[in-house]
């Protein structure tokens, strides 16, 4: 993990499942105490994207995290988050956003609906 603004970030090169699921509900507890909202239905469709996109051979249940941040963007505009939480989802994910403006969700080629909280790191 990589500190950033006193909070960690995730790092690209070791994801796994589990670790995402386990990281997202702690930082949703610390959004929370400082007034910054991360939807349960916003988790959980993380979740079923990691569920439909995992890397082929890969025992430790990877997934490509350009894809990952790409499609959370994307959710929490979808879902609305106000700019503050926004904000402080977007500074959860370290890398870049996507692949040269799409990525993959499920083999279908998806456009980064770019509205604020997200950047490349």
């Amino acid at each position: 993990m990589i500190l950033k603004n006193s909070h960690q970030a995730l790092e690209p090169t070791s994801l796994a499942k589990a670790s995402l699921i386990d990281f997202l509900l702690k930082r949703k507890i610390l959004g929370l105490q400082s007034g910054r909202m991360i939807p349960d239905k916003l988790i959980s469709e993380l979740e079923e994207f990691v569920n439909r996109n995992l890397l082929i051979n890969d025992k430790k249940g990877s997934f490509c995290p350009r894809c990952l941040k790409a499609h959370a963007s994307n959710k929490a505009n979808e879902l609305g988050l106000d700019p503050n939480s926004l904000e402080f989802f977007g500074t959860l994910f370290k890398g870049d956003l996507g692949h040269n403006g799409y990525y993959l969700d499920e083999g279908d080629l998806v456009k980064i609906e770019l509205k604020g909280g997200f950047r490349n790191q």
